[in-house]
């Protein structure tokens, strides 16, 4: 929808670029990780680096990012369910969501990470499938390449999608305590 709005060439060129400075940033962030060799993770880090005024701004981007965006998955993930579930109670497919979002909670820090990129083969083989059972031959041409007033529009659904740092830190602990580290 937002490419459609903004025009697929700038939607691909958000696309691309911000997928780049993103990995980009994820790397930087997983080399710190290693390289400081504690179990310091973004918000300790900011701690030790940037002092108080860094923690205190570090503590408040991180949960009121993470806040917000628990916000966005629960909406949406409940919107979802009655999707499927169309005669499901709003406040009964938000609970569902929610319980079934916060289970991988409970589990240890590699089975998180297994789960997170299982969950990532699954969702790249649904859209796969989505993609390769869609009628849609040849409606790719009729969107148009830009629309000058929306050039804007991309960015911020663009970046969502991509900025999982978080993931990272799971990521790094696994890779840390496992046969796929290397010296």
């Amino acid at each position: 929808y937002v490419f459609l709005k903004s025009g697929w060439l700038v939607g691909l060129f958000y696309l691309l670029v911000l997928s780049g400075v993103v990995a980009f940033v994820h790397a930087l962030y997983f080399e710190v990780l290693h390289h400081t060799g504690t179990k310091d993770r973004l918000v300790g880090l900011a701690r030790r680096y940037l002092g108080r005024s860094g923690f205190q701004f570090g503590f408040l981007a991180v949960v009121g990012g993470l806040l917000l965006t628990l916000v966005v998955y629960l909406i949406l993930g409940s919107e979802f369910l009655r999707l499927v579930f169309p005669g499901l109670d709003p406040r009964m497919s938000f609970t569902i969501f929610w319980l079934a979002a916060s289970l991988p909670l409970l589990f240890a820090e590699k089975r998180f990470a297994r789960l997170e990129f299982l969950g990532v083969i699954l969702m790249t083989i649904i859209i796969a499938l989505i993609y390769f059972s869609a009628r849609t031959r040849g409606v790719l041409a009729e969107f148009p390449a830009t629309e000058g007033g929306n050039f804007l529009l991309p960015f911020s659904v663009v970046l969502f999608s991509l900025a999982g740092w978080p993931v990272l830190e799971p990521i790094y602990a696994f890779w840390r305590s496992s046969a796929f580290k290397t010296h």
